[in-house]
């Protein structure tokens, strides 16, 4: 110990023995000894008068070597916080008062320096210097006793011990009385023996209504019985307990003390007193509840907020987790602390890249944002999330937002698809458009160029001339079936239907590809179903069959290898719009499924996506017009059916086909099966192409019929009104300057409502069969129209009007 301090306790000793003998109670300068607090009197010129033990302990030096006070000293009744460097405990705060006294020496400053750090032993410090007092009396004394010979000069000293241990009583009451902590001292059954100015304020009473009275505050019920419970179990082995309790003052406001209590026991073992130490802590307990509230309040805004929130150490356990987080994994926030992410989710890959990410975090200290990645439920679903990792670096934790964008990405898939199919659809309407525009003047054409071919036949004798007539008309059938591909492709026409068994399709196909198959290839035809009936036009069905196998051999030219046809059920096989209507026999969900594989070269996605355009085509110029996939797409919906590919690069395509197959009937030989019918009725043909009006009058000659040709709708309505019963049937185009067929029709109608009436055009966006129908029309015809098939409607409509 220093020898300053040393001194100190000599003369603490002497001061001591003195009152002892004199009968003085030496109350003050135990308590001064044993404060908590740092307690430093420091002279006008700033030399140290006295220091008490927790001075040096808290400033650590040599206080003989520190004879002046070396800090400066704050206002009078104002507190300073000063840092201190101990030499075990390393940096202590303490708060610092300054309080001017007067001493016997003159005037001085009381220093209170109180060890914020660490807190208060007072009661222990207390104990302790009892005890180091004791041992230094009793050996004093048997150095008294030695030194008999000096008694006279030992009265003197201990007079003058008398004399300094008077001046220090008043140093320790006047230290002790400017304490701000409340201290006491009381017996066993509650009488206050002491009581310290400030403890006296505190209550609003003076100290003689305090001493020798048993004075408790009003403090509750349950603190009180806390207390009594901490109090009664006080013994000499465990002589000290610490606790907090609230006391109601007499103006109803509610407090909080923090007390430190030490039992004093005899040499007997019984108890003789009580010594406390408090202090009023209102404001901290207030700091504590209104932190406590902010707590409670801020989880109660990170389990409102519906995105998963989570804070996860280095080693990837979940220090804190919200409620959204914690129902994702089908846990509560309590259960996942501590806890890692795979006692919750069991997809390894994504665990593995939720530990990448919060490593890359927890090393750049930067923020990483994850875009859309899935996290898998607890019940294995998973779902799209975009999360932000903060660093907590001080911490070595990593925080978590993610949010839940799985509504959003479909809505945005949603809306992807329904650009495409809006693309699809106005690639539809232009491709209608146009074809529309060109439809009827090209059937016009196509329909004059077939008829004057087989007006030609019948007189050609030229073995060659036959030859080139049957090039021109088969040049002229491939034409008519384009601009009808184009029609049902853009769905502007439909055609005839009827019972089709898709088997003899097939095979037909099959056949028609033999011969004109590369050797290098081969056909294999797999017919896996016996119900194979479906409605439909046969001839669309076949170019439909027909388009998908050449361009499978296009796909395998040059490398050879094998195109697979096959039938069989497709009961799975989706709709393309709701169940089809209006089809007779037809099961809801029966589905027959027609497909077309090949070993080609296959296509990538972005091929795939453009493969049913109009006029898309991967082909050479001269190859392909970029039109079979779309008329193979427009025929499949105008049969209510679906038509989808699967294709990879270098392994080749797969073409599925489904169509709604029909569960009753036969399948029926359509009218092509039947001869071209002939008659000797009057006919009236309109068209205002004077090359059709030529053709047709020739062709129906022929057959037998007396045709009158006119080129002008009002002049044959003229004629007609003439002479209304001059003519058996009318046959009249709708597309005519002045006056469309339609209303012709009406007209002739009004006048003789039993006319059988032919409508007949190239292309009409404003009449079609129904119409013709609804109008009163006998027959409604697309050009161009065969022969055989106008003879058998004409006998048709004939045959009706005759019944």
């Amino acid at each position: 110990m220093a020898r300053f301090s040393s001194e100190n306790e000599v003369l603490r000793l002497e001061r001591a023995e003195l009152a002892a003998q004199l009968g003085v109670p030496d109350i003050h300068s135990w308590v001064v000894e044993n404060s908590p607090d740092a307690l430093i009197v420091v002279g006008g010129a700033g030399e140290m008068l006295f220091a008490n033990t927790a001075a040096e302990r808290l400033l650590g030096r040599d206080l003989v070597d520190l004879r002046h006070w070396p800090f400066g000293l704050p206002t009078a009744g104002r507190d300073a916080e000063l840092e201190l460097h101990a030499p075990e405990r390393g940096v202590v705060v303490a708060e610092m008062r300054a309080t001017p006294i007067s001493l016997p020496s003159g005037q001085a400053t009381l220093i209170t320096l109180r060890d914020i750090t660490e807190g208060r032993r007072m009661v222990q410090a207390l104990r302790e210097a009892r005890e180091e007092l004791e041992t230094r009396v009793q050996e004093r004394t048997r150095e008294l006793r030695k030194a008999n010979e000096q008694l006279l000069e030992e009265i003197a000293e201990r007079v003058m011990a008398q004399e300094e241990l008077k001046r220090s009583e008043s140093r320790y009451r006047a230290i002790l009385e400017d304490q701000t902590e409340l201290i006491c001292r009381y017996l066993p059954d509650g009488r206050l023996s002491y009581v310290n100015e400030a403890y006296a304020r505190y209550y609003g009473k003076t100290r003689a209504e305090l001493i020798n009275r048993n004075f408790i505050p009003d403090i509750p019920a349950e603190d009180l019985r806390c207390i009594l419970q901490k109090t009664g179990a006080l013994s000499p082995q465990s002589p000290v307990t610490e606790f907090e309790h609230r006391i109601r003052m007499e103006d109803g406001s509610v407090r909080w003390q923090r007390w430190t209590h030490r039992a004093v026991f005899s040499a007997a073992g019984e108890l003789a007193e009580y010594q406390a130490v408090g202090r009023d802590v209102t404001k901290r307990k207030e700091v504590e509840v209104e932190l406590e509230e902010q707590r409670r309040f801020l989880r109660l805004i990170i389990d409102s907020l519906p995105n998963p929130i989570f804070v996860k150490d280095d080693q990837g356990r979940y220090a804190l987790v919200n409620k959204a987080m914690a129902e994702l994994y089908g846990s509560t926030p309590e259960e996942m602390i501590g806890r890692e992410g795979a006692d919750f989710n069991a997809n390894l890959d994504e665990l593995a890249r939720f530990r990448k990410e919060d490593e890359m975090v927890l090393a750049s200290g930067k923020i990483l944002r994850v875009p859309q990645k899935t996290i898998t439920s607890s019940t294995g679903e998973k779902r799209w999330f975009t999360k932000t990792k903060i660093p907590l670096p001080e911490r070595r934790q990593v925080l978590g937002v993610a949010v839940d964008v799985t509504e959003l990405l479909e809505a945005e898939m949603e809306r992807l698809r329904m650009e495409k199919r809006m693309r699809q659809t106005q690639k539809m309407q232009a491709l209608g458009t146009l074809a529309g525009g060109i439809a009827h003047d090209f059937n016009n054409m196509i329909y004059a160029m077939l008829g004057f071919t087989d007006l030609s036949l019948r007189k050609a004798q030229d073995p060659k001339l036959v030859e080139y007539l049957e090039q021109i008309k088969s040049a002229g059938i491939r034409a008519s079936e384009l601009v009808r591909q184009i029609l049902t492709f853009s769905r502007q026409t439909e055609q005839g239907r009827a019972r089709v068994r898709l088997s003899l399709l097939c095979k037909e196909v099959a056949k028609l590809l033999m011969p004109v198959l590369p050797a290098d290839i081969e056909v294999e035809l797999k017919i896996e179903t016996e119900r194979d009936l479906v409605q439909g036009d046969p001839v669309q069905i076949h170019q439909v069959l027909m388009n998908l196998c050449t361009n499978a051999m296009h796909a395998m030219r040059g490398r050879g290898g094998y195109l697979e046809i096959v039938l069989r059920d497709g009961a799975e096989c989706p709709a393309q719009s709701a169940e089809p209507e209006g089809i007779a026999g037809h099961a809801a969900g029966d589905w027959l499924e027609l497909v077309v594989r090949d070993s080609g070269t296959g296509m990538d996605p972005a091929t795939m996506e453009r493969i049913f355009d109009p006029f898309f085509t991967t082909k050479r110029i001269g190859e392909g017009t970029g039109m079979g996939l779309s008329v193979v797409h427009g025929v499949v919906q105008a049969h209510m059916g679906t038509v989808r590919v699967e294709s990879e690069p270098g392994k080749g395509s797969a073409f599925y086909v489904c169509l709604p197959r029909l569960t009753d009937g036969e399948d029926e030989c359509g009218d092509r099966c039947q001869l071209a019918p002939r008659g000797i009725e009057r006919v009236l043909f309109v068209d205002d192409e004077n090359l059709l009006a030529q053709m047709a009058g020739e062709m129906l000659s022929n057959l037998g019929y007396a045709v009158t040709s006119m080129t002008s709708a009002t002049e044959a309505l003229e004629i007609f009104k003439a002479t209304p019963d001059s003519f058996d049937l009318v046959i009249t185009d709708q597309a005519m300057p002045g006056m469309t067929g339609a209303e012709l029709a009406v007209e002739l109608l009004r006048i003789r409502p039993a006319l059988p009436v032919i409508l007949i055009t190239g292309f009409s966006e404003t009449v079609d069969e129904e119409e013709a129908r609804r109008l009163g029309l006998r027959a409604f015809l697309m050009k161009p129209v065969s022969e055989a098939e106008l003879a058998r409607t004409i006998r048709e409509a004939l045959d009706v009007s005759t019944r």
